[in-house]
């Protein structure tokens, strides 16, 4: 599971693939991401809007938090 922390507040995730306006985020905004499970490690992929890798992240369980970069408009995770 993800935790990726907005100005709201935070927001979990699990397994799947998110478009940044399904889940209500802005483009350009930094945002954190953090691996919440006690058990799995994750590998967070960020695409462009040509399906065009931007960012790869593997987090282990319980991970610190870390800043993805700028998501543009778009983007899918």
């Amino acid at each position: 599971m993800i935790a990726v922390t907005t100005i709201a507040g935070t927001k979990v995730f699990k397994q799947g693939l998110y478009n940044i306006t399904d889940l209500s985020l802005s483009p350009n905004a930094i945002y954190s991401i953090q691996n919440v499970s006690v058990d799995n490690s994750v590998y967070m992929l960020i695409f462009d809007t040509n399906q065009i890798l931007q960012q790869s992240i593997r987090l282990k369980p319980q991970s610190s938090k870390y800043n993805l970069l700028p998501l543009e408009y778009g983007a899918s995770l």
